[in-house]
């Protein structure tokens, strides 16, 4: 019976922790997947995802990334390597690499026109379409709630390309020469530039990375929510699941759990928690708060 409800859990952790899209990577299908082999494949496909790229060679000092791994899944196409999440963020705190803690957001808005000024529907519809691929790629968000990135192209009569880009940085204008029988890439380049400089600037304008070089503390050092009770699989389950729910509630990531207390990083929407309090007293449970976060009992 231990050994049932200690499968249970370990399968709860995993499927907890692979909501966090980021830490699965896809790669080229292996026929007999081998986690070592795996692991150098997919890991720098992570970094790419997880860290700016000013601070992306910095990951190398994680030697071991096949210790990261949580489980290999094979598809039709492809096997996805699963990355354990509070494993990674363990190895970025000891090598003291920034990263990004929360997906970053860019409200994404793509114009492009004619030398007349006309708009181009089909040339804008696959260059967003290319931008979704990037995002994916480069672990970003694309959200109505992000920081706003527009862009307007138009095309000049001697051939070359004005960009002009309105964003939460400010306002700027760049102008490069296209050649039109190898646009896509080129344009496709360009695009990317633009949305990995603004992705690298959410975490240079995070509170806490100012703050501290090396950006601390983390989520899991001041938004802990730690349930202490002896809890049933599916008691634990329901009560994720409903918190999550909530509408102030911005994420909910499992984080650990021992045979007494189960423990997550909580992300509030604003600063007031008075209402979290009652939430778990209709709940018959006592929130505290504490340096880390929150204490259920």
């Amino acid at each position: 019976m231990k050994s049932i409800l200690a499968l249970l859990l370990c399968l709860y952790s995993s499927l907890a922790w692979a909501e966090n899209t980021r830490m699965n990577i896809d790669i080229p299908k292996q026929a007999h997947p081998d986690i070592q082999q795996a692991a150098k494949h997919a890991f720098p496909l992570l970094l790419d995802q997880l860290l700016p790229q000013r601070i992306r060679p910095e990951g190398q000092r994680i030697l071991r990334p096949d210790t990261l791994v949580s489980s290999l899944m094979n598809h039709q196409q492809y096997t996805q390597v699963i990355f354990h999440e509070k494993s990674v963020i363990q190895a970025f705190k000891k090598a003291k690499i920034q990263w990004f803690i929360q997906q970053p957001r860019l409200q994404l808005r793509i114009e492009i026109l004619n030398t007349q000024g006309k708009k181009m529907n089909k040339s804008q519809l696959f260059m967003e379409k290319m931008a979704q691929d990037i995002a994916h790629r480069w672990g970003i968000e694309l959200h109505p709630n992000g920081k706003k990135l527009s862009l307007k192209w138009q095309w000049q009569v001697d051939g070359r390309v004005s960009l002009n880009i309105e964003s939460f940085l400010g306002s700027s204008e760049e102008q490069r020469n296209i050649n039109v029988q190898h646009s896509v890439p080129q344009m496709k380049q360009w695009l990317q530039q633009v949305m990995l400089k603004s992705r690298d600037a959410q975490l240079q304008q995070s509170p806490r990375n100012r703050s501290n070089p090396q950006g601390e503390p983390t989520l899991a050092e001041k938004n802990k929510l730690v349930v202490k009770r002896p809890m049933h699989l599916e008691e634990a389950a329901a009560l994720e699941s409903a918190l999550r729910s909530e509408p102030n509630v911005k994420s909910l990531i499992f984080y650990g759990f021992t045979k007494q207390q189960l423990s997550y990083i909580l992300e509030l929407n604003s600063p007031d928690d008075d209402w979290l309090q009652q939430w778990f007293n209709v709940r018959d449970m006592k929130l505290n708060r504490t340096e880390q976060g929150w204490a259920v009992h």
